[in-house]
């Protein structure tokens, strides 16, 4: 088991929840600790069905605070769903969507990688010179490590499909990430410093309809 630690970036997973173009959503913010939440006065409201930790985007709100993304604490009700960050109140009447997501954008997550493939290269840059006499010289420019990786199977159904598809996608400019080989999220190891290499990733399909195996390759 390996472990990968990564900012979401890009290929955030949506979630089923959705509330398009409703102009009965307000925003509230009261007490200490400050609770912030929004409400729906539609009855029935159209709120239920995020669960906690997930999170929302907001659009609509004339106050910018209230738009963007926002975590979700506790699972939502029909009326209201309340959230970590701190809202500015506002009342009913522009036109508010929000859409739920598993993960946030810039949100740091640790994910599990079950592999079936995990080999290390290593690659030395250098310049060697020899003398007439036999001696030589070496000059070392760069150490670097490669780890070739193909995953266990993975369900396009179950949710770890969809992460490792985002973890690679808000990789994929250079933006750096933490690869532990030997560890674990919940037993780590040593947490090193890693870049995706190359131009992407590879998905070969298996022959269960929803089946798959990612393979890409880190540096570190």
């Amino acid at each position: 088991m390996s472990s990968i630690t990564y900012t979401a970036l890009r290929g955030i997973e949506r979630v089923s929840f959705e509330t398009l173009n409703q102009t009965t959503i307000a925003a509230t913010s009261s007490g200490s600790p400050n609770v912030s939440t929004f409400t729906d006065s539609n009855s029935p409201g159209t709120l239920a069905g995020l669960n906690d930790e997930e999170w929302i985007y907001v659009t609509g709100f004339t106050t910018a605070a209230n738009n963007g993304w926002h975590q979700v604490s506790g699972a939502s009700s029909a009326n209201t769903i309340t959230v970590t960050s701190i809202l500015t109140a506002e009342v009913a009447g522009d036109t508010v969507t929000i859409l739920g997501y598993l993960r946030g954008y810039g949100a740091t997550y640790a994910m599990d990688v079950s592999s079936q493939v995990d080999n290390r290269s290593r690659e030395v840059t250098k310049n060697m010179s020899v003398a007439l006499d036999g001696t030589t010289e070496t000059v070392t420019h760069r150490r670097q490590n490669f780890y070739n990786i193909t995953s266990g199977y993975l369900d396009t159904t179950s949710t770890d499909y969809p992460q490792y598809v985002e973890f690679l996608e808000s990789c994929e400019s250079g933006e750096g990430f933490s690869f532990d080989r030997d560890g674990s999220v919940a037993v780590p190891d040593t947490l090193i410093p890693a870049y995706l290499e190359g131009n992407g990733y590879t998905e070969q399909r298996l022959e269960n309809i929803t089946g798959r195996r990612i393979s890409f390759r880190i540096r570190t």
